[in-house]
């Protein structure tokens, strides 16, 4: 993933850096056009090929909606220390992929698809799949995807040796 990533405040106004420099507070009328820039700059981003990261308190729905406007997809990550319920998690997921997929998955689902894509784009990675699905063993994560890749391969193989034949017995 090429991804540009800042923080917010090199957006903001040079009158907006000067209040919050002098300790005043910022009101909602400062922050839309920061706001704004910062929507801007995402939908730059995306126009060129680049995901952008950003990290900023968009805390009023109003701000989260002004960023969403941006181009590409705009994704918000709350961190607020508090644990998100399991059942939240697995309703999200599950409506999530739904959405996104048109079929619904289980997060135990989804784990797997993410670690076998994981290792389609990154195929040294099955330690780090294997610390994120939580296996003890890494012969666990090589007995499961490794297998899955040995009978991919497999088959990949037997149709070239058929495609082959087949060339060879039109030839003749």
């Amino acid at each position: 993933m090429t991804a540009a990533a800042f923080g917010p405040d090199r957006f903001h106004p040079s009158a907006n850096i000067s209040k919050m420099e002098g300790g005043v507070p910022l009101t909602d009328e400062d922050r839309w056009p920061w706001l704004g820039s910062i929507r801007d700059w995402m939908t730059s981003k995306a126009k060129a090929g680049k995901s952008t990261v950003l990290t900023c308190s968009a805390l009023k729905r109003g701000y989260r909606s002004l960023l969403s406007g941006a181009e590409g997809r705009v994704v918000f990550v709350h961190l607020d220390g508090r644990p998100v319920p399991a059942s939240a998690l697995r309703d999200g997921i599950t409506k999530a992929t739904q959405r996104e997929l048109g079929v619904a998955v289980s997060p135990h689902q989804f784990r797997h698809i993410c670690a076998a894509m994981t290792l389609d784009h990154r195929p040294g990675a099955i330690g780090m799949v294997r610390d994120i699905l939580g296996h003890r063993n890494i012969k666990t994560t090589l007995d499961f995807y490794a297998g899955m890749r040995t009978r991919q391969a497999a088959r990949e193989w037997s149709k070239l040796i058929d495609d082959a034949r087949r060339v060879g017995t039109e030839s003749e």
